[in-house]
């Protein structure tokens, strides 16, 4: 069979995500018969390279909102960290040591006292 041409790809894509988001947890054969309905024949290896290229795309997706959802969590923490140590390095009334420990948490080491 020749090649299929990059806009047929992405179209047959577009139809196995279409018949995919109706029902995620079929089996390989069904989306078959789901575009054989659509008047849309592909051969078992061409459908099975596309079920696979769909699902890569699904796992890259998943992966990035995963990260993320972590780097949220993570820069949160370190606001808040940051927060918490410009408060002690401007208070007066803080001892030296703990002043110069915050200071040096958030990065400021060259900055008198």
């Amino acid at each position: 069979m020749p090649r299929i041409s990059h806009e047929k790809k992405q179209y047959f894509k577009s139809r196995i995500r279409a018949v995919l988001s109706r029902d995620d947890t079929i089996s390989g054969v069904e989306p078959a018969v789901c575009l054989k309905q659509e008047g849309i024949e592909l051969e078992r290896h061409n459908l099975g390279e596309l079920l696979k290229e769909i699902h890569a795309e699904r796992i890259n997706r998943a992966d990035r909102q995963l990260l993320n959802t972590a780097l949220a969590v993570f820069e949160d923490t370190i606001t808040e960290t940051m927060r918490i140590a410009w408060e002690i390095a401007l208070d007066p009334f803080a001892e030296k040591t703990e002043r110069l420990a915050a200071r040096q948490s958030k990065g400021s080491q060259n900055k008198p006292l």
